[in-house]
């Protein structure tokens, strides 16, 4: 695997640049609203994480990082808008390797029938939380898409024929 597996072409990056479009118009009334969910509430009076409780330790680090360190800053928009980026990336990477050889029309289309589900408002709606929802999603996406000639790499356990252990209660 080497980093053109990452790349888009021409097609699948005006692809890109609708979905970009079409995504920062779907958050742009979240974003003029401007208000706080209960988790964002805690987080911008106590500037901590929270988590590291969840089972989420990458998130408390990404966002530490983006924050230069505790306590944690109200840095919306821009929280909204990069998790909008990321999951746009991962949208057309996942369109790609479905309709490899279509038009950008068409690959923006499928990609945009990630974006039309009102659970996506929800995750987008949180100032602190949706870059790490938005992550997990798109990890998820990009493992999705990855090309076949890695599926010996991604799935070894499949093609196990030893023994298997039974247990009895």
């Amino acid at each position: 695997m080497n980093i053109r597996t990452f790349s888009l072409n021409r097609e699948n990056f005006k692809a890109f640049c609708y979905l970009l479009i079409f995504s920062l118009v779907y958050v742009l009334p979240i974003i003029l609203a401007n208000f706080y969910y209960i988790d964002d509430l805690g987080r911008l009076l106590t500037g901590r994480t929270g988590w590291d409780g969840d089972g989420r330790p990458l998130v408390s680090l990404l966002s530490i990082i983006l924050s230069d360190g505790k306590p944690l800053m109200d840095m919306s928009p821009w929280i909204q808008i990069l998790a909008t980026i990321v999951l746009d990336y991962a949208l057309i990477f996942f369109a790609k390797k479905i309709i490899p050889a279509a038009s950008a029309l068409k690959i923006f289309g499928v990609a945009a029938c990630g974006y039309l589900n009102l659970f996506m408002l929800e995750n987008l709606s949180y100032k602190y939380d949706s870059l790490g929802m938005m992550l997990a999603l798109s990890i998820f996406l990009i493992l999705f898409a990855l090309p076949d000639s890695l599926g010996n790499k991604k799935i070894f356990l499949a093609s196990y024929n030893g023994p298997l252990v039974k247990t009895t209660f």
